[in-house]
């Protein structure tokens, strides 16, 4: 429902760290309400644009966001960065499941 409300909107604004992940891989237009991002990769690729919370820029940032990525008629859609395209996803994610389960016992020693 989220993603479908995503893709849905004219634009997305948000403050959340992954908003650039999810416009770039979605082609959804987006403004992160934020003065430094951790996926700079983002802001060069065109898959998001940073305004912070001054209002003129957030309005600018929307006008340039909906006639980029994702949007019929504006300009090319975003490039996925190559860091966006990590192949066996699911196999990375169960080796570091498994590698840190082995490690509970002492980890919950720890607190």
């Amino acid at each position: 429902d989220y993603n479908r409300l995503q893709l849905s909107a004219a634009c997305v604004l948000s403050d959340s760290g992954t908003i650039a992940e999810e416009s770039t891989i979605l082609g959804f237009p987006a403004v992160t309400l934020r003065s430094s991002i951790e996926r700079p990769e983002a802001l060069e690729s065109g898959g998001i644009t940073m305004t912070d919370l001054d209002v003129s820029a957030v309005l600018r940032g929307i006008g340039y966001a909906r006639a980029g990525a994702g949007v019929a008629g504006g300009r090319s859609a975003a490039v996925r960065p190559p860091e966006y395209s990590i192949p066996n996803t699911s196999e990375r994610v169960v080796n570091l499941i498994l590698s840190t389960a082995f490690q509970h016992q002492f980890w919950s020693g720890l607190r």
